[in-house]
């Protein structure tokens, strides 16, 4: 069977590739929309295809390891309730609590 699905995909490409001079003809129309949105749009396309296009946004870059120093607790809680303590090593924390 992967004949038959090579098959489909070189008859699917021709068909696109048919298509392409009629796509890149309606494309160039769009550009002298009235709309001026629709003729933006077919301009950033037409130059992103030609190469020409922004630089990316700056991306923001996460470290998920960054670990808090202190832990604010805001919840409102009682004084009848006992304190959390929030630490990557529990066996320090319970140490210094005993002394």
């Amino acid at each position: 069977m992967p004949h038959v699905a090579a098959f489909l995909r070189d008859k699917a490409a021709r068909v696109v590739a048919m298509g392409a001079g009629r796509a890149a003809a309606r494309l160039n129309q769009l550009l002298d929309s009235k709309s001026e949105h629709v003729s933006l749009d077919a301009a950033k396309f037409s130059l992103g295809v030609a190469g020409i296009k922004p630089t990316a946004d700056a991306s923001v870059n996460l470290n998920v390891e960054v670990r808090a120093g202190f832990v604010i607790d805001l919840s409102g809680r009682s004084a009848a309730q006992p304190m959390k303590i929030v630490s990557p090593q529990p066996a320090a924390v319970a140490a210094s609590e005993e002394g």
